[in-house]
């Protein structure tokens, strides 16, 4: 009974844990523009990375001294915005193969374009995983562009979990519990964007 409690917890702890190491949104250390506009776009038409989108962009307005365009706005000024962007990556199954090479940086000046703003905070979420039916983690990897030029500034890769910690008869991950790891994440991404860019309030 002991050593199967002992096995149960390294589990835990690995789902737990293996979020946290791993939570790197953007590797940056510079100062953004005085007054900077920033947008964070769904680099993905799948539902999923547009609601990812809305909460980075929600929890920015509050954690960062950027002007950030809403969501609503980037899909007015943008049309058929979410819309797929050929992202950093070869694959993407059970994790993402990097490959900044393949990024679509002709399709993303086209999309600053229409929006006039100063960065470019990309996200494309490609894949989810569940362990077991009960630990859901989304899989998400990102780039920072400055303008005019689309100058790369920032790239990062993390991950968004439903129960971190969970015990096996929790039952199956609902998409509630899903949103919830994504807002909560989404916190953390803009609190260590606005740090590393000296944009915090």
């Amino acid at each position: 009974m002991y050593k199967k409690f002992i096995l149960l917890a390294m589990l835990l702890f690995f789902l737990g844990g293996c979020v946290g190491a791993a939570f790197k949104p953007l590797a940056a250390d510079f100062h953004a523009k005085k007054s900077a506009s920033i947008a964070v776009i769904s680099g993905l038409e799948k539902g999923g990375n547009a609601v990812l989108a809305h909460y980075v962009t929600e929890a920015l307005k509050e954690k960062s001294n950027y002007r950030v365009l809403s969501q609503a706005a980037i899909a007015k000024a943008v049309k058929g915005y979410p819309y797929n962007i050929q992202g950093p990556y070869s694959s993407a199954y059970f994790n993402i193969e990097k490959d900044y090479t393949k990024t679509d940086v002709e399709k993303i000046r086209r999309l600053q374009k229409k929006l006039g703003v100063d960065y470019l905070f990309i996200m494309w979420a490609p894949i989810s995983v569940t362990h077991n039916n009960v630990n859901n983690v989304v899989h998400v990897i990102t780039q920072m562009f400055e303008f005019p030029g689309a100058h790369e500034v920032g790239r990062g890769l993390f991950y968004t979990a439903a129960r971190t910690v969970t015990w096996s008869f929790s039952g199956r991950v609902k998409d509630s519990e899903i949103d919830q790891g994504m807002q909560k994440a989404s916190l953390k991404v803009a609190s260590e964007l606005a740090a590393k860019t000296g944009m915090g309030k």
